[in-house]
């Protein structure tokens, strides 16, 4: 990995530690969460999301292929950034679950479509991670390396 690739990850790993708990937290104002369940969450959601993302990074630097490789310190990385996304996506059906009883009709539907959609769309996240892995045991490169730019 030369060093404009380095920065460049940097800076995307700046930028996605700040978006993600962005993200996280405007599902709270759609929610109607206020008061200190709003603080509460937003706490959660950003210390939770930075870590994940954070953690993630590092371990993106032990990744097989990569002239520093080391799968233990990419896999315990990898886990310890997952912990951290298992938390954060029960937080978030904490969230659309309590969002979702204090609405009615189409809204109540709609909102409730959301869980389902986060679920599928935020397991990509460990997938992209995996990809170094799952290309040396043979799947295609394709989808891998889409993954990992798309997330």
């Amino acid at each position: 990995m030369d060093l404009h690739s380095i920065s460049w990850r940097g800076i995307q790993g700046v930028g996605v530690g700040l978006q993600v708990p962005m993200l996280l937290i405007q599902i709270l104002f759609v929610a109607e969460i206020t008061g200190s369940d709003r603080t509460r969450y937003m706490t959660r959601f950003s210390i939770a999301g930075c870590l994940m993302i954070i953690t993630g990074y590092i371990g993106q630097f032990y990744e097989p292929g990569r002239l520093n490789e080391s799968l233990i310190l990419w896999g315990v990385w990898g886990l310890v950034s997952t912990a951290f996304f298992i938390y954060v996506l029960v937080l978030i059906k904490r969230v659309i679950l309590h969002g979702k009883e204090h609405m009615e009709g189409s809204p109540q539907r709609l909102f409730g479509a959301i869980l389902p959609l986060f679920h599928v769309s935020w397991w990509l996240y460990p997938v992209a991670y995996a990809a170094p892995i799952l290309m040396n045991m043979g799947f295609s490169y394709e989808p891998t390396i889409v993954g990992q730019h798309v997330i």
